[in-house]
């Protein structure tokens, strides 16, 4: 599983981070988390992950006992692999279907030009640190500028795409700085299937989509 939430879209790392520090998700945040998972793993896999990864659920003595007191959990485990809800096998959900439901960090991000910038540095510095900090300030404020701007226009899907581009293709950002871009709008599925075909040689491998 980590190799799929380590590749995945920033809204995918926040939610996998909130649950390792013991947070509950609620039902709707659980059903975005999952549903983008299910593309890439079984059943028996999600389930292990939703228990194991949160320290709260260590007091249970099994995962059936866990799914027992979860029961929201559980029917959204069935309902996903289309045991419940009338045997639909569900997708993924879309980036509006993520803004609309608070999800995606870049949607809330509507302060003044100088407190974008302030939560944008937090985040890439909270979950892209280790790209960042080989880079000199300059590169740095201009990653930070970049995403901002597109935020503040309104354009949060190419501000993902941006910050794809940050995580896979940084060389070309690095030597393209002030020039003309090609901003890629990334839905949240087509994130990983994209990061996948760009991992270099030796790079942790994940799996294709089923």
């Amino acid at each position: 599983m980590a190799g799929v939430l380590l590749y995945s879209p920033l809204c995918m790392r926040i939610l996998d981070r909130e649950i390792a520090s013991g947070v509950a998700l609620g039902h709707t945040t659980s059903l975005i988390l999952a549903f983008f998972l299910k593309a890439y793993k079984d059943r028996d896999d999600v389930v292990e992950y939703f228990f194991s990864r949160n320290p709260r659920n260590n007091g249970y003595a099994s995962i059936d006992n866990w799914l027992a007191d979860q029961r929201f959990l559980d029917y959204i485990f069935k309902q996903m692999y289309g045991e419940k809800g009338g045997g639909t096998s569900y997708k993924p959900h879309k980036c509006n279907s993520i803004k609309t439901e608070g999800a995606c960090p870049f949607s809330s991000m509507m302060e003044k030009p100088e407190e974008t910038r302030e939560r944008i540095t937090k985040l890439l510095t909270t979950y892209n640190n280790d790209i960042l900090e080989g880079l000199d300030d300059g590169t740095k404020n201009m990653i930070v500028n970049v995403i901002s701007k597109l935020i503040q226009s309104g354009k949060r899907s190419r501000a993902c795409g941006f910050e794809f581009e940050t995580r896979f293709e940084l060389e070309k950002v690095v030597s393209n700085q002030g020039g003309k871009r090609r901003y890629v709008s990334h839905p949240v599925f087509a994130y990983l299937d994209e990061a996948i075909k760009l991992l270099k040689p030796g790079e942790e491998k994940v799996e294709e989509p089923k």
